[in-house]
């Protein structure tokens, strides 16, 4: 679901911690800007740092809002900042909104190396950094989802009428109505009773500058030199090497 802000509504001050929220109004599928139905949904309001992050990721749901609590962790425990996040790397356990949140929130991004996902299913996430010197492990946060505030099988045959596009404005209603309701109790409740926190040695992923590229002798697609595969006379790219070996 979309949302927009409500412009007519001043900041408000929210528990937990958040000192600066914005309302915002969920809008429907079709982007139209009329006015909503009475009763279609209540007001939702954020933070204004998460309202930053919704409007990067497109749109709010309960597992951007996840990551956006993770990182609210990892900037307490270890003070990571955007401005801090060549000094860190995170690790992700997951390919969800969540990781959005956090690329955002902490500046360590998959274009700069120094984020790293892994789609196992779990909200489990690793946040460390990088040695001065040769040690080959490091202390790191590890941080894990223990509430399944995020999972909405309920509304699964909801979400199968939504994509279809056969959806009731009940069907709207209710499946936005659950959304809001998980997002809000992911802002609102203690870290405890989110996560589970725990310190574990971990070795810093390694990452590699690529500044030479060629160009593949099977397709002729350019590839990174170190991520080439050496054939007969040739560099291939991982997948013709795939593909010949097949």
């Amino acid at each position: 679901m979309r949302y927009r802000v409500k412009d007519d509504v001043p900041a408000k001050k929210e528990s937990h911690g958040f000192n600066n929220v914005i309302p915002l109004y969920p809008v429907n599928r079709s982007n139209n800007s009329s006015p909503l139905p009475q009763g279609t949904s209540k007001l939702m309001a954020v933070p204004v740092p998460l309202l930053n992050i919704v409007y990067y990721h497109g749109h709010l749901c309960p597992e951007l809002a996840v990551g956006y609590r993770v990182g609210l962790v990892a900037q307490k425990e270890l003070g990571l900042t955007r401005e801090k996040a060549k000094d860190f790397f995170v690790l992700a356990e997951n390919m969800t909104s969540a990781i959005d949140a956090l690329q955002f929130m902490t500046g360590c991004t998959i274009g700069n190396q120094n984020f790293f996902a892994y789609d196992l299913g779990k909200h489990v996430y690793y946040f460390g950094s990088f040695p001065a010197g040769s040690e080959p492990r490091q202390e790191a946060l590890r941080v894990a989802l223990i509430n399944p505030i995020v999972d909405l099988s309920r509304q699964g045959e909801i979400e199968k009428r939504i994509v279809a596009g056969r959806a009731s404005a009940a069907d709207l209603e209710e499946y936005q109505q659950a959304i809001d309701d998980a997002v809000r109790e992911i802002l609102s409740i203690p870290d405890e009773s989110l996560f589970v926190k725990s310190r574990v040695s971990l070795r810093p992923p390694q990452t590699a500058c690529r500044l030479g590229y060629i160009k593949c002798s099977c397709c002729g697609e350019v590839v990174a030199v170190q991520k080439t595969v050496v054939g007969e006379d040739e560099l291939l790219c991982q997948i013709c090497a795939a593909r010949k070996i097949v």
